[in-house]
């Protein structure tokens, strides 16, 4: 409803939300991802939104990015069974508002994807760090990208992101030998 006093039809019903835009589209299996959601009747205050589903995992309405009955942000929870036979799925996304009988009507979709890391190079540099890595993989900007790089527990400064590769700068080292390479996206 655009208005706590107006319903559709005064029969005490508020329409369902329509849903217009999701985005980021996609993101990793583990959750963390802020989508926001675009549509019309999504309530007059981001209490009136009362659940929201992606593929039937819970996606946690916040507060902030709230415009009324236009625009909305939630975060997805994990969903480490968004996966059939190794292929992702394009799974509905529901709304729930107050006053409405039915959930919102949409076409979109959310994708759960799993991120991996396939190569890093080089695989070495100087302990004092200042060595750009590159790090090949699947799905590494995912969501709202990635948030940082550490090599074997130091900080990587992230020059670029894309599907398939980061690249960054290491940070000196502490420790002579094999370390461990962390990629986080979103949370």
């Amino acid at each position: 409803c655009t208005s706590p006093l107006t319903f559709a039809n005064q029969s005490n019903q508020c329409p369902s939300p329509v849903l217009i835009s999701v985005s980021p589209s996609s993101g990793p299996f583990g959750g963390g991802t802020r989508l926001t959601i675009t549509g019309t009747d999504l309530g007059v205050t981001v209490g009136n939104i009362v659940n929201v589903t992606v593929g039937g995992v819970n996606c946690s309405v916040q507060s902030d990015g709230y415009i009324a009955g236009a625009q909305f942000v939630c975060v997805t929870g994990n969903c480490s069974n968004c996966l059939i036979g190794g292929t992702p799925l394009n799974l509905p996304i529901l709304v729930y508002s107050f006053g409405s009988l039915a959930p919102s009507q949409s076409t979109l979709t959310y994708t759960y994807v799993n991120p991996s890391i396939s190569s890093v190079f080089p695989k070495s540099g100087p302990m004092a760090g200042g060595t750009n890595v590159t790090i090949g993989g699947m799905f590494l900007n995912v969501g709202n990208g990635v948030k940082r790089v550490l090599l074997n527990g130091t900080m990587c400064v992230i020059l670029q992101s894309s599907l398939t590769q980061v690249t960054c700068t290491s940070s000196a080292q502490n420790v002579i030998g094999v370390g461990v390479v962390t990629v986080y996206i979103d949370n």
